[in-house]
C-alpha cells in the first residue's frame, strides 16, 4: 500500500482488515500462485528511511529494505502491521512467526539504522559525562513509548531503577503499596490501545506510577 499503508487498517487500525484488503487486491489481479495454505503472492518489500536534518538545512537519508513475497492466509501473531503475511527472501517463516530478535536481525529498520550508525556514529568518540541533575522524564517517556520487546522492557527497567537510585527524593511514591496503587490507577484511568505491545503498556504504567501526583 505504500507510505500510507496504515490507512488501509481503517480508523480502528485493524491490520486484519488491512491484510484482507491487500489479499483481495491481489486476488482481483489474479496474482496468487497455489491454493489454500500454499498460496504465494507477488514480490513485496518493506522500506524504512531515516532523515537526519541539521539546523543549517542540510539533510541526509539512510534507507533500509528487506525483500520477499506475500502469503495468504496470514501466519503468526508476533510483530505488527503486515508482518504475518510477509516472508523475507531466504526465510520460511513470516515476520509474524519470527521471534523479535530474528526479525530485527534482518528488518528494514535495522538496516536503515545500521547505515546511519556506520556513516555518522562509527567515528564519534565516547565521552563519559555525569548524568544531568534531576529526572530526565522526556527520555524515560520516549523509551516507554517506543519499546516493543521483553528485552527492551528489561533495559527500560534498568534505567528506571538507576533513576530511582539517583532521584529517589523526587519520585512521587517510593513504598511498594503506594507504587502498586498508582499502577492500578493508571490502568483504571487510561484508555489502552489493543494494538499496543504489552511490554510498552507495562513500561508506561511503571513510569506513570513514579510521577503520579501524591494528592
Amino acid at each position: 500500500p505504500g507510505i500510507y499503508s496504515a490507512r488501509w487498517a481503517g480508523p480502528g487500525k485493524d491490520f486484519g482488515v488491512a491484510m484482507k484488503r491487500v489479499a483481495d487486491e491481489i486476488t482481483t489481479r489474479s496474482a496468487w500462485t497455489g491454493f489454500g495454505s500454499a498460496a504465494k503472492g507477488p514480490r513485496a518489500n518493506f522500506t524504512s528511511v531515516l532523515c537526519l536534518a541539521w539546523p543549517d538545512g542540510e539533510t541526509r537519508l539512510f534507507a533500509g529494505q528487506v525483500f520477499g513475497h506475500l502469503v495468504w492466509p496470514p501466519r503468526g501473531g508476533n510483530g505488527f502491521g503486515y508482518d504475518p503475511m510477509f516472508v523475507a527472501d531466504g526465510e520460511d517463516k513470516t515476520f509474524g512467526e519470527m521471534e523479535p530478535k530474528e526479525k530485527y536481525a534482518i528488518s528494514h529498520r535495522t538496516r536503515a539504522f545500521a547505515k546511519f550508525k556506520s556513516e555518522c556514529l562509527e567515528h564519534v568518540g565516547a565521552e563519559d559525562r555525569a548524568p544531568a541533575p534531576g529526572r530526565d522524564l522526556a527520555a524515560l517517556s520516549a523509551a516507554a513509548a517506543n519499546l516493543s520487546t521483553k528485552e527492551e522492557l528489561f533495559r527500560f527497567l534498568t534505567g528506571l531503577r538507576e533513576d530511582l537510585a539517583r532521584n529517589k527524593d523526587t519520585w512521587a511514591v517510593c513504598d511498594l503499596d503506594a507504587f502498586l496503587t498508582a499502577i492500578q490507577g493508571y490502568f483504571k484511568d487510561t484508555d489502552i490501545k489493543d494494538e499496543e505491545p504489552r511490554w510498552r503498556t507495562v513500561a508506561k504504567a511503571l513510569l506513570a506510577a513514579s510521577v503520579k501526583d501524591k494528592s
